[in-house]
């Protein structure tokens, strides 16, 4: 399930540490979209899902010509903090 950040955006976030042009390295393009939602992205094996195993929170930005998706860690962009002793 997705989780909204509060108050603070992976586009700002990227404009801050990496200003620029971004180009999709699929098809080119140069406009990109983000909903600031935050996902889980889990360990699987043969389709499974691994009990116990590493949840990584992560922001996707996604090129609005062909969907390619850049997946961002949501801790090293400051959405959500991270947690101790894990």
């Amino acid at each position: 399930m997705a989780m909204k950040s509060e108050g603070k955006s992976l586009e700002s976030w990227i404009n801050q540490k990496c200003p620029g042009v971004w180009i999709c390295t699929v098809c080119g393009s140069q406009t990109w979209k983000s909903d600031d939602k935050v996902f889980e992205l889990r360990e699987s094996a043969g389709g499974e899902v691994v009990m116990g195993g590493p949840v990584y929170p992560v922001m996707s930005l996604c090129c609005r010509r062909c969907g390619h998706i850049l997946l961002f860690n949501a801790v090293t962009v400051g959405i959500v903090k991270p947690t101790q002793g894990k």
